[in-house]
């Protein structure tokens, strides 16, 4: 089959074409497919007009030439259909319904003779949602409202990456045999977890990060807007009472505001502030990095509209490198966490809970460290990217008949 697919932003800061639609793209080449990416540089303009092979996948960033407003150009949405029509595509993947991907979808629509039009939906997206946090202008979440609620009804098939899209795309009136359900997944690490290999990265990466003896390392990967970081501090601090050679990296980062906020909140208080390390966003190695200096991940969430739509990329991948994760129960965490020794789900509001679990996992995995490679290898066999594909595949198999 020969695919297309458009995002509405690059690969370098946002996380959705890096995190999810590229590492699906992959597993369909895996497959016997071709793939072709084409994506709009405005927020990465080093790549605007590169092209590239990513595993088998054409990544083309078209040019922002002549765009007056990359982030909303006529120009730049015509170069990115003319793209991904080049190769005849059978079907057009769109990766959010908004901003360049969702003109994209409403332009293809109109089309006599078109590919199939399938929209994936990975957050809510209107003014319940990132259009309420996120729109620099009042229209802008207007607009965000009317492009969602459009790929709900007009699609020929929806992806979505969790429970809470499933059910307000068939809410919406989309029937539920055109609506699959593909959460995020992980790639098989490059080194097994517990082996020879693995156990020399992760002594240098605790090294790099001044991490000394065998005091248990806490990940944190966060936006900064799931969860209020006063909270978070007092989570980290209660937790560092009880065990205060713990250390604590925080990869990632929020908006300005939040960001000063949190720094304020650690500067604060002299136990966070000799104990966390923030390392902000981190590229592809130094992720790699900070999950093998780690024992334990978490997620602590907001039970908000936001975090129950969304399925946190980061939590998966967490698990496949056989870390157990302490994460609230809010959305897609359910899908993930049986509350075993992969991790503990705790209600949302119960910061006491959160500590005394953090505290009981580390204890756990420091007595039973052959459990990481149990963790990462379930992990794996359930929610690898090559699985997600196949399931991914039929959706395809199935939006060609709706067409």
């Amino acid at each position: 089959m020969n695919i297309s697919m458009i995002g509405p932003f690059g690969l370098q800061q946002k996380g959705t074409m890096s995190a999810r639609a590229l590492p699906l793209a992959r597993g369909l080449v895996r497959r016997g497919h071709r793939v072709r990416m084409v994506l709009p540089a405005w927020d990465s303009p080093a790549d605007a007009g590169r092209r590239w092979n990513d595993a088998g996948v054409e990544v083309y960033h078209v040019k922002m030439a002549g765009a007056w407003l990359p982030r909303a150009s006529v120009r730049v949405l015509h170069r990115l259909i003319r793209a991904a029509m080049e190769p005849a595509p059978d079907l057009l993947h769109l990766f959010k319904p908004v901003g360049y991907s969702g003109l994209a979808g409403l332009c293809m629509a109109s089309r006599r003779s078109r590919p199939a039009i399938i929209f994936d939906l990975d957050d809510l997206e209107g003014r319940h949602g990132w259009g309420a946090v996120a729109s620099r202008w009042p229209g802008e979440a207007v607009l965000r409202q009317w492009q969602e609620q459009w790929a709900l009804r007009h699609a020929d098939h929806l992806t979505v990456a969790s429970h809470y899209l499933r059910d307000m795309a068939i809410s919406a009136g989309m029937p539920t045999s055109r609506v699959t359900l593909v959460p995020n997944g992980c790639d098989m690490p490059d080194l097994a977890v517990g082996e020879t290999g693995w156990l020399a990265g992760r002594a240098d990466a605790r090294a790099r990060h001044g991490i000394a003896g065998d005091a248990p390392v806490v990940l944190w990967s966060t936006r900064l807007r799931e969860f209020d970081p006063g909270r978070a501090g007092r989570i980290l601090e209660q937790a560092l009472a009880t065990l205060p050679k713990m250390q604590i990296l925080v990869a990632g980062a929020g908006p300005p505001e939040v960001n000063a906020r949190w720094k304020e909140i650690v500067v604060a208080d002299p136990r966070l502030h000799s104990r966390v390390q923030h390392l902000g966003w981190l590229s592809a190695d130094e992720w790699q990095e900070a999950l093998f200096a780690a024992d334990v991940g978490i997620l602590p969430m907001e039970d908000t509209a936001l975090n129950r739509a969304r399925c946190p990329s980061t939590l998966p991948r967490l698990l496949a490198q056989g870390l157990p994760v302490i994460a609230h129960d809010v959305g897609e965490v359910a899908t993930y966490l049986d509350d075993g020794r992969a991790g503990r789900r705790i209600p949302p509001n119960d910061d006491r809970a959160f500590v005394d679990a953090l505290l009981g996992v580390i204890e756990y995995s420091t007595a039973h460290p052959g459990t990481r490679g149990e963790i990462s290898r379930q992990t794996l066999q359930r929610w690898s990217w090559d699985r997600l594909a196949g399931e991914l595949d039929l959706a395809y198999q199935q939006s060609l008949v709706y067409k």
